[in-house]
């Protein structure tokens, strides 16, 4: 595996950290509202989330029917100043997110850690976090004519039968660690050409892992420090030297 360390020019386009807990009893989302307050000077964009609650029936004569009911608010989103920091929050959720480009950990972490302590102190008295994940997306803008394998250790591979160019590819490895409990996946797929000459290949890695935790400061960030050891193996043995010195 690559040494991990700090990459200047890290393809990371944006970094999740994501906290599913367990509200109190009779938590009416509109309680986020003060959340609004708190945050405004920092994070002065927001909006409403809102979900689109519908059925459908099948009737005896074979034909589908569908019923929806107005969306309802189910939570909020919020940016920062610059918009590259965004924050959502649900009753049973936290999302904090780092959009491009990503400066360090540290900063990340911190600032989350910073709108966690808010959230927390609105959604009070929160009983336990059910999961802990940690998600970043690459991506890999490579010049072409270009082999995905100088690039991806495992990227996925046409039978050589077959003669062509790959004009696209999606993979999606799920794995499990049972002495940590994490799971990680990691998905591999090229998108659509947008720039001229370049490719972009995506590597989206989420490490996670589900288990009742205690509300408490220490545990949560102690969780997504193993988290992002996990996510870090994932990258670094997921691309070639040759990646890992593009990004240096």
């Amino acid at each position: 595996m690559l040494e991990p360390k700090h990459l200047n020019n890290a393809p990371i386009v944006e970094a999740v950290i994501e906290l599913v807990v367990t509200p109190p009893p009779g938590f009416q989302v509109q309680r986020f509202l003060s959340l609004k307050q708190r945050v405004v000077k920092d994070y002065p964009h927001s909006n409403e989330l809102k979900t689109l609650v519908g059925t459908i029936d099948l009737k005896p004569d074979g034909i589908l029917g569908a019923a929806s009911s107005p969306p309802v608010v189910s939570g909020y989103q919020y940016w920062s100043s610059d918009k590259l920091f965004v924050a959502q929050v649900r009753p049973d959720l936290f999302l904090f997110s780092r959009l491009k480009p990503y400066t360090s950990w540290e900063h990340f972490s911190a600032e989350a850690r910073r709108f966690w302590q808010e959230f927390k102190a609105v959604a009070a008295p929160l009983s336990t976090i059910k999961k802990t994940g940690l998600r970043f997306i690459n991506r890999l803008e490579v010049p072409l004519p270009a082999k995905t394998t100088d690039y991806l250790n495992c990227p996925p591979k046409a039978p050589d039968e077959l003669n062509g160019q790959i004009t696209g590819f999606l993979s999606h490895i799920q794995i499990h660690e049972p002495e940590s409990g994490v799971g990680t996946t990691i998905v591999q797929f090229l998108e659509p050409l947008t720039k001229p000459g370049v490719a972009s290949l995506i590597l989206d890695i989420n490490a996670f892992k589900y288990e009742d935790l205690e509300v408490e400061d220490n545990k949560i960030w102690k969780n997504l420090e193993m988290l992002r050891g996990a996510k870090n193996r994932a990258f670094f043995t997921s691309i070639t030297e040759k990646s890992y010195r593009m990004f240096e």
